[in-house]
């Protein structure tokens, strides 16, 4: 009887010890050096669905940006809009004064890179979707009608 109890308290042991090692070590828990350019990006994306075309213009540094966002926003809401709360910045580059930085969402397989000016207070140089739709296509699949 003692034996059985021995074992059963061995392993309750080892398995509160490897899950403090799991907690305490968390794997996979690394944060991305880009995260501090979530924030910049999803204001903007915001801006853009909403239609907002002073905080566009306070988000920006270009009209082109404020275009772009304002167009994207006319056409692309429904798309645009989880951007405004998940998007995340995976990756960026900088170039003398601009950075580039590609955002993501675990649900659209698109990206978009905006590139910034500033590091205080970042703002919207350009913008531009991996996903850019050819002119005249339509984008809701519903509107693609398949005659038999």
């Amino acid at each position: 009887m003692t034996t059985n109890r021995r074992g059963i308290l061995l392993l309750a042991v080892i398995a509160l010890v490897s899950y403090a090692i799991v907690v305490g070590l968390q794997p996979y828990s690394v944060s991305s050096r880009w995260k501090q350019w979530d924030e910049p990006g999803r204001r903007y994306f915001d801006a853009a669905v909403r239609l907002d075309t002073a905080a566009l213009r306070r988000l920006s540094a270009s009209s082109n940006a404020v275009d772009w966002a304002l167009l994207t926003g006319r056409t692309r809401r429904r798309t645009l809009a989880p951007w405004a709360t998940s998007a995340h910045a995976s990756l960026g580059f900088r170039r003398s004064d601009t950075l580039d930085v590609w955002y993501g969402t675990l649900t659209d397989p698109c990206s978009y890179r905006l590139s910034f000016i500033g590091r205080q207070r970042p703002r919207v140089v350009g913008a531009h979707a991996s996903c850019d739709y050819s002119p005249g296509w339509p984008i809701d699949p519903n509107v693609i009608k398949v005659s038999r």
